[in-house]
């Protein structure tokens, strides 16, 4: 099984994350099969993914440009948490992060897309958002008809 290693530097705070509790359900619920580099491709969600799903903001292969950038990776610019994560799920200043892969490799990653693609678990990037980030009311409403 893949591991991490989470360092914090001296003094860290966690900054507010809108609506973090709500997506922690989300990659806990089992509601999700968690696939790779793509947000949705196939019925697959990267950790982002299921964030924009619960979010209410559509996106798959149809609708590239509503809600998203034009790449199936990455949160789009007018997403809210845009301003918080970056594209990528960014970690804030002072957060170190290791992956160990079961053949013995250690990879550092520095966002939460990374950690999705280096083969951790919705559980395991659970805890991680959870150690990274206290909740904060969420500050996006859903959308009526959501594709996710």
């Amino acid at each position: 099984m893949t591991t991490y290693k989470l360092e914090f530097a001296e003094g860290y705070v966690k900054p507010a994350l809108p609506g973090r509790d709500r997506w922690l359900e989300a990659l806990r619920s089992d509601k999700y099969r968690q696939g790779s580099n793509a947000l949705l491709r196939n019925g697959f969600y990267c950790c982002l993914g299921v964030l924009c799903s619960i979010q209410g903001r559509p996106r798959d292969e149809r609708q590239r440009a509503v809600g998203f950038d034009n790449n199936f990776d990455v949160l789009n610019t007018d997403n809210p948490l845009y301003s918080h994560l970056s594209s990528t799920g960014d970690f804030p200043p002072g957060v170190n992060l290791s992956i160990n892969e079961e053949d013995g490799v250690e990879e550092n990653t520095t966002n939460l897309a990374g950690c999705n693609d280096g083969n951790l678990t919705f559980l395991q990037i659970a805890e991680i958002i959870e150690a990274v980030w206290a909740d904060a009311p969420h500050n996006w409403s859903t959308m009526r008809n959501p594709i996710l």
